[in-house]
């Protein structure tokens, strides 16, 4: 028997276990959920002393006349190999000589640190023995849909269903991981020579390493009998070619911006569809395809022929930190695609299909190959006037005067030979994305908010431990976005007063959400919709240069040779909202202690760099729970 979909946040996917009414309403604040427990200042403390460091390093490399900002691929190779916090910069002392800053810093912090505990620890615990006791598993559904808890055996039977499909698996062992890992070293060194000397191959070799971590995201919102089918990931944060697979992205990032059928984001479809004119005496059928598990589905040889294939067409079009071949652009793919080992508890698997969802390089491996793939086959079909594809969800309106059987005539052309497709049609409306696309009785184009039947719309609470300005910005974000989607004003104004319905649910202070409308009311849609982003910017340039013209945006602006010189220094510290002034107590402090050097000119260059205090996320739900 199929279970329908739950109308609340949390799902019991359990058939024996009664889940207590407290727990419930635990989850229902969202596994994103933060709790303002007595801050740790040890952490503060080492956040302060990494920040401490990079000044001093940064001031080191600018005395010397060296830049470490140039280019994207030097800020790259930093991430993948940071200077380990014990090599200190020589002029660290003379930069910060007093040896009772770290003292008088925490001292700081501890007066101004008030108790507000959200949730007692020892509830928490017993929320965690509740939830080991019984052997379950909480996971956030697929699409948004709440959260899932699931008896671990069920959660396990899932995973190791799917990765015992020999088509996409191999059975692996520890051993065979670490010959793949040692083989994968052996690969990079006889790289060094092949590959330019920029990259630096053997600094981009982790310490330590692991295989992908994989779970599954339960597909709630489809039919199922006993489980629901999980969306598999991969987390490959600790892989061995995570770094490579940063460079690879960085390289293949460019040249996807000069895929014609991709659209980046909703704002870039809209931004489109805005100049799309119809004959008002023409028939047009709107089309929604959609690419099924196109992750799995891409063989990775013909990935690595695409890329290269594009790449060496278009790096004469583009700006590289390096210069690169094909040759030497597949090399990078070889060593970023061929090592994709993942672990569930005790097992080992090596992925031998597909591309790992959490592969760093996974979107433009995709796109282009998708792109390459799909073009002959939308080749014979003439009748599509306009068609733009986000990744495997694919939007066309086709000129359907002439065709009498529409959905014969689409079925005969969708045909390929990995890959597999599902579609909708409408002669009024469709959806897709987060839009809802209609025709007037004059062909005219309107766009209104498109919701899934299966989405929570869980917002941050209010009470959350996050930085107040972060919350306060998501009514005016969440408002923007209607603003740009909905082309009626009425119906902007209807899909705001819902807005704020959810967000006065989530406790948000009724100024808050005022001050929001009123920003929201001094912005016309045309505003909202004006391309920012570099991403964007370029890809207009390259494929709609008129369309930049109608924003009043000039085309010098976009000059892919053009250097911002970044001063910034992140201090990276822990969240705790029970620290008032914690980012000014911070920057003072940094401020404060240069003052006291006696060197001018040293002090003249670190005051050329501006902290910015950035904070992590601590205590979610989800970490919790664990």
């Amino acid at each position: 028997m199929n279970r329908e979909l739950q109308p609340n946040v949390v799902h019991n996917l359990t058939s024996e276990t009664k889940l207590p009414f407290s727990l419930i309403a635990l989850l229902s604040l969202g596994l994103k959920f933060s709790f303002s427990f007595p801050p740790s200042y040890n952490m503060i403390r080492n956040g302060l002393d990494d920040g401490v460091r990079k000044l001093s390093w940064l001031t080191f490399f600018k005395m010397k006349g060296e830049s470490r900002n140039q280019t994207d691929l030097e800020k790259i190779i930093r991430q993948c190999n940071p200077v380990r916090k014990s090599y200190r910069a020589d002029l660290e002392r003379s930069l910060f000589p007093n040896p009772d800053m770290y003292k008088n810093f925490i001292s700081e912090i501890q007066k101004n640190t008030v108790t507000q505990t959200f949730l007692s620890i020892g509830l928490l615990k017993t929320f965690k023995k509740f939830i080991n006791d019984n052997k379950l598993i909480v996971k956030p559904a697929d699409k948004n849909a709440g959260v899932c808890v699931m008896c671990k055996s069920d959660y396990d039977n899932e995973i190791l269903n799917q990765l015992s499909n020999t088509e996409h698996y191999h059975p692996s062992t520890d051993f065979l991981f670490e010959s793949g890992a040692n083989n994968f070293k052996y690969m990079v060194h006889r790289s060094q020579d092949f590959l330019p000397t920029a990259l630096k191959l053997k600094t981009i070799i982790p310490r330590t390493y692991a295989p992908a971590t994989f779970y599954v995201l339960p597909k709630i919102h489809k039919s199922y009998t006993v489980f629901p089918a999980g969306r598999p990931i991969s987390s490959t944060i600790h892989t061995i070619n995570k770094n490579v697979s940063k460079i690879l992205n960085m390289l293949l990032q460019p040249v996807m911006n000069f895929v014609p059928d991709m659209i980046l984001d909703s704002t870039h479809f809209l931004i489109l569809l805005r100049q799309v004119k119809l004959n008002p005496a023409r028939k047009y059928t709107l089309v929604t395809i959609d690419i099924k598990s196109l992750y799995p589905s891409l063989v990775i040889r013909t990935c690595k022929k695409h890329c290269s294939d594009m790449f060496n067409r278009k790096k004469c079009l583009i700006n590289l930190p390096v210069d690169l071949n094909a040759a030497q652009l597949e090399r990078i793919m070889h060593l970023s695609l061929d090592y994709s080992y993942v672990k569930y508890e005790n097992d080992y698997f090596l992925q031998h299909k597909g591309i790992q969802m959490g592969n760093n390089a996974s979107v433009p491996v995709a796109n282009i190959t998708v792109f390459e793939e799909l073009e002959p086959m939308f080749k014979r079909m003439p009748n599509i006037i306009f068609r733009k594809r986000l990744l495997d969800d694919i939007f066309s309106i086709v000129d359907s005067t002439e065709i009498l059987d529409f959905e014969p005539w689409l079925t005969a052309h969708l045909q390929h030979d990995s890959l597999e497709f599902t579609f909708n049609h409408s002669e009024t409306k469709i959806d897709f994305l987060d839009i809802t696309i209609s025709l007037s009785e004059n062909n005219e184009i309107h766009t209104s908010l498109f919701t899934k039947p299966m989405s929570k719309h869980q917002f941050i609470h209010f009470n959350s431990n996050h930085p107040k300005h972060l919350i306060k910005s998501i009514p005016y974000s969440q408002g923007l976005r209607l603003k740009r989607i909905c082309s009626d004003q009425k119906d902007f104004e209807w899909n705001l007063e819902i807005l704020m319905t959810k967000f006065r649910n989530s406790q948000y202070p009724e100024d808050v959400l005022m001050e929001s409308k009123v920003k929201l009311n001094n912005i016309t849609r045309d505003m909202a919709l004006k391309p920012k982003t570099r991403l964007l910017l370029n890809n207009l340039r390259i494929h709609n240069p008129d369309l930049l013209s109608i924003y009043n945006i000039p085309m010098s602006d976009l000059c892919q040779n053009k250097c911002i010189p970044n001063n910034k220094v992140f201090i990276v510290v822990p969240y705790y909202k029970n620290v008032f002034n914690y980012s000014t107590i911070i920057k003072n402090t940094l401020q404060r202690e240069m003052e006291m050097c006696q060197d001018a000119e040293l002090k003249h260059i670190a005051h050329g760099f501006k902290p910015i205090v950035s904070f992590k996320k601590t205590n979610s739900l989800s970490t919790l729970l664990a």
